[in-house]
């Protein structure tokens, strides 16, 4: 019985936490200076790593660098942290 009493609790309080968050208004979405700073690092140590240890070279015929390049420009331009990802 307590432990019903206790799952009863946590049940109530979840659903409570769940109606308060969407009763909020949404703030928002937007990405920070930061946080496009760390995808770029995150992007380019990717860059290097796969540049330099891939087992391919010439990755199979792709052009690598212009692929980077495009990516580079498309996180520049994103307009929250989950597009820049």
């Amino acid at each position: 019985m307590v432990r019903l009493r206790a799952w009863a609790a946590v049940w109530t309080l979840a659903l409570a936490a769940a109606a308060s968050a969407l009763a909020q208004p949404a703030a928002t979405p937007g990405i920070s200076n930061a946080q496009r700073n760390m995808v770029q690092h995150m992007f380019a140590d990717i860059q290097n790593r796969l540049l330099a240890e891939y087992y391919d070279p010439t990755f199979h015929g792709l052009n690598m660098k212009a692929r980077y390049a495009r990516y580079e420009a498309q996180l520049r331009a994103a307009p929250t942290l989950g597009a820049a990802f």
